[in-house]
């Protein structure tokens, strides 16, 4: 991808910079993910196995990831206010029936990297 960076800082954390037009996942120029101790190609692999269903959603909201992996998922609101965290492995579910419909954002992370962002729209 033209444009992108990929930086190694003197910790050793790999920093990569992506900045792809019309891409509405990555904005241009921002920090996609820093890693520490973490192989890039594990956490790729990390980030395929996430999952967040049923979207759009009117009730339960399930988050999946890897069963041997203490994951954090957590639920924003529109404004970017924390909803709700909570700690998991294998698979978790958050019941969104007492939230006012709009969309929200679940990012899952490990190790305080972000492995994974979805939105939601709760109807």
């Amino acid at each position: 991808m033209e444009g992108d960076v990929l930086t190694i800082t003197e910790d050793e954390e790999v920093v990569v910079e992506v900045s792809v037009a019309g891409n509405d996942r990555f904005q241009p120029g921002r920090k996609l993910i820093v890693f520490g101790q973490m192989n890039i190609l594990a956490a790729y692999e990390l980030e395929e196995s996430i999952s967040v269903f049923p979207v759009p959603t009117r009730s339960s909201l399930f988050v999946r990831g890897p069963e041997d992996e203490q994951m954090v998922a957590t639920v924003l609101d529109g404004h970017g206010k924390v909803v709700v965290t909570r700690r998991f492995k294998g698979m978790t579910e958050f019941e969104m029936a007492g939230y006012k419909e709009g969309l929200y954002l679940v990012r899952v992370e490990r190790a305080g990297v972000a492995l994974h962002c979805t939105r939601v729209l709760k109807f």
